[in-house]
């Protein structure tokens, strides 16, 4: 006669709260309370031990833990850090009898969420601590995700201008909230030439500071295919080609977001400047202070696949000139009474700053469009380069 071992039971897929405790009227108390604060989704699991708990914690994902405070094989403090070391983010909630009110305290100075202490524990409020401690630690763990991206995005932005001589040229992009939607970039093209890149997600936040991303590595692959096709004396791209791709891979990447783009070649030799505009306006202010805009040439990017984003026609810079490329969380900057900084108001300033370095420029306007919102709060990412020629 063959014996077999009997197989434990699988344990049901899903999130649980771990119940610690060898009273099972309590365990049962518990979990109705636990289901009615957080739903019949959230399951409950009751151990008798620590070892139970941590053959639990080794193979399930664990939302919360309400423990004793001492169980029949580990106390206190000991039982606070080998938790701690199983589950370090899970939030612990501790029940204990009216004599082991020391040891709650105890484990609660250590770090604990709460504690719940006497001859009978509400579970009603055990649930509800659980609950709150659950929606602390979403928050905590989606902040440190923000922060964490904020981190990425910001050191993906340059450094520094481009150093060239007889020009200056700078950008900066101010969040308005941890993930900023705007993007600007430089980085060299073909025959020594410089791109300058300006662009502005639709929304701000996470998801636009994302597709900010995307649209950043298509522009920067296709700058280095670039430089491929002239390496092989291959057909020449030009600016608008280039964002016409980005369109088009865009298109098929994400189709809920689009980006407005304003793309520039310079070459600095003959001061020669091409540039292709999906959405997006730029400004070129002579050397009196006189400005014209510098139109979109095409489409916001991202919208539909078909479409060409032409280039505008090259021109020459002249000594003085200074081209702006803002995104319109300047010029829609709104005071407490509802006006709005405005693209007059925007090229009066840049005017009157002209004379200053680029990377001045742009911060400087950035601290005088904060100080003309006020207490109004920040709606849109603020973000523009300044591209000076020397005299």
């Amino acid at each position: 006669m063959i014996s077999s071992t009997p197989v434990p039971a699988a344990r049901p897929a899903g999130p649980r709260v771990l119940l610690l405790t060898t009273d099972p009227a309590e365990a049962d108390r518990l979990a109705e309370a636990i289901a009615r604060q957080l739903g019949e989704a959230v399951l409950t699991e009751t151990c008798l031990t620590f070892d139970e708990a941590r053959e639990c914690l080794d193979h399930c994902e664990c939302l919360g833990i309400a423990t004793r405070v001492a169980l029949p094989d580990v106390v206190g403090e000991r039982l606070y850090h080998r938790l701690r070391q199983l589950a370090p983010k899970t939030p612990i909630v501790t029940l204990a009898a009216s004599e082991e009110r020391r040891l709650a305290n105890r484990m609660s100075d250590l770090g604990t969420d709460d504690s719940h202490v006497g001859d009978r524990i509400d579970a009603d409020a055990v649930a509800r601590s659980l609950s709150f401690s659950l929606e602390r630690a979403k928050r905590e763990k989606a902040e440190r995700e923000l922060s964490a991206a904020k981190a990425l995005q910001q050191a993906l932005y340059p450094k520094a201008g481009p150093i060239l001589p007889g020009y200056d040229i700078a950008g900066a992009a101010f969040p308005a909230e941890q993930n900023c939607g705007d993007y600007f970039d430089f980085f060299p093209l073909v025959n020594d030439s410089v791109g300058l890149v300006v662009g502005d997600v639709s929304g701000h936040g996470l998801a636009p500071a994302l597709f900010m991303l995307q649209t950043r590595a298509y522009l920067r692959s296709l700058a280095d295919f670039w430089y491929f096709l002239d390496l092989l004396n291959g057909p020449e791209l030009t600016v608008g080609e280039v964002l016409t791709h980005v369109n088009r891979h865009l298109c098929q990447a994400d189709g809920e977001h689009f980006v407005s783009v304003f793309f520039a070649q310079l070459e600095p030799r003959t001061r020669r400047l091409t540039y292709s505009a999906g959405g997006h306006r730029g400004y070129l202010m002579h050397a009196d202070g006189s400005w014209e805009p510098l139109e979109s040439t095409g489409m916001l990017i991202g919208m539909l696949p078909g479409i060409d984003i032409p280039a505008a026609p090259t021109f020459e810079l002249q000594p003085g000139d200074l081209v702006f490329v803002p995104t319109d969380g300047i010029e829609e900057a709104a005071n407490a009474e509802g006006e709005q900084f405005g693209v007059e108001r925007m090229m009066e300033t840049v005017a009157r700053m002209k004379e200053l370095p680029a990377e001045q420029i742009v911060r400087n306007l950035h601290t005088i469009v904060s100080e003309f919102r006020g207490n109004k709060p920040l709606l849109d990412d603020v973000t523009a380069i300044v591209l000076k020629v020397g005299e």
